[in-house]
């Protein structure tokens, strides 16, 4: 069984339909294979691998795209987070050479905005830009910049 992986040009979003849908039709091959073990009183009882080619075959297809599924899933929780981040800079941008007031409200910071390229947060920034707006908005009237995310913003 050759594994499935993102195809050139198709989105994440597409990518993980269709590792999806190959994982449920894994699962119902797996399930046609288990109850024909069951019907000719071969028990599997569980052990892998099975002495079943058919079996075992549905078995590795089911890992393979489940397997699959979970990198689809990452890549569109990624590209979602990049948009996410790349759209708030774009507002900012767009405030900052209009003098109006931004579109969204600000917004306490999560830990995803302090991500790097290889998903590691860094908790230090995290903290210090939390307890900088924390106590930010608990001073009357004023306001939080979400996108400056150094710790002196003050």
């Amino acid at each position: 069984m050759q594994a499935m992986s993102r195809n050139p040009g198709e989105s994440a979003e597409q990518w993980n339909t269709r590792a999806s849908a190959e994982y449920h039709a894994a699962w119902d091959a797996f399930g046609v294979e288990r109850r024909r073990l069951s019907a000719t009183g071969i028990p599997d009882g569980g052990s892998y691998p099975a002495l079943d080619e058919a079996y075992d075959g549905a078995m590795d297809r089911l890992e393979a795209a489940d397997s699959d599924r979970g990198d689809a899933a990452i890549a569109v929780d990624q590209e979602r987070r990049n948009s996410d981040r790349a759209e708030r800079m774009r507002a900012d941008l767009d405030h900052r050479m209009t003098d109006e007031p931004p579109a969204d409200p600000p917004r306490r910071p999560v830990y995803d905005d302090f991500r790097d390229e290889n998903s590691t947060v860094d908790w230090d920034r995290f903290r210090q830009a939390a307890a900088t707006w924390d106590a930010a908005q608990t001073r009357p009237g004023s306001v939080q910049d979400p996108f400056n995310n150094s710790p002196a913003a003050e």
